[in-house]
């Protein structure tokens, strides 16, 4: 979903993964607007609970981890941060 700050769209989203079966797992990723490539790893690491600290400058194992926790089964919410 996108727009333009302030018009409801992550909340839309929160009520939209709200009506998700209560066994199916959701997270929730936050990252800054536009961010860099070592920063969306992080925030995806985060989101699922893996160390996003020791793994983003290290290329192979950062993108080993979150494709590995990303193949389990829910909801990956992606939520942007206007600085």
């Amino acid at each position: 979903m996108y727009g333009d700050t302030g018009h409801g769209e992550t909340v839309a989203v929160q009520q939209a993964l709200y009506l998700l079966p209560a066994r199916t797992p959701v997270w929730r990723a936050v990252a800054a607007a536009k961010p860099g490539l070592p920063q969306l790893r992080a925030a995806l690491l985060d989101a699922r609970g893996l160390p996003a600290a020791a793994l983003t400058h290290r290329a192979g194992a950062a993108d080993r981890a979150p494709a590995e926790a990303l193949e389990q089964p829910g909801a990956l919410f992606l939520d942007d941060v206007n600085a």
